[in-house]
């Protein structure tokens, strides 16, 4: 009797490759080893999920850095072309605003406003502690310790 197998596969490729391409190139392959392929999709580009465990995949002069909260177990990780001296200043905004009780829309206003960028990976709930044993962090930064 036959069976249909699913299977999913993240290739890291340069970034003019047509997922849809190369799925259809995977899927010849495979029918070429007499295998009949019943369908191949290209499903989504996934780049910022892998750039923690992968620094290749982050664009030159990214760094990823991690905000921690003192002795809390709450994180972010961020990946940004932004220099210390600039993510130091937007966690001290951060943090009068939060003294003051004020709202903040956007966490990382001071960094974007001064013309670098940000590209938010994630935070404590979105990786568990085997994940981030094994997560590429450049740089750490204290909200508590400025």
């Amino acid at each position: 009797m036959k069976r249909v197998k699913q299977i999913s596969v993240d290739i890291m490729v340069d970034e003019e490759v047509d997922g849809c391409e190369l799925a259809e190139q995977i899927a010849k392959e495979i029918e070429n080893d007499e295998h009949i392929v019943l369908g191949s999709s290209f499903q989504a580009d996934i780049t910022e999920a892998y750039k923690l465990f992968y620094p290749e995949l982050s664009k030159d002069g990214f760094r990823t850095i991690k905000i921690i909260a003192g002795m809390a177990q709450e994180y972010e990780i961020i990946n940004t072309d932004a220099p210390d001296s600039v993510i130091k200043s937007n966690l001290y905004y951060v943090n009068a605003c939060d003294k003051s009780g004020e709202q903040i829309e956007n966490p990382y206003v001071v960094i974007e406003s001064m013309g670098y960028k940000i590209n938010y990976i994630g935070c404590q709930d979105d990786f568990d502690s085997v994940n981030m044993d094994n997560a590429v962090i450049d740089a750490v930064f204290d909200y508590y310790d400025l």
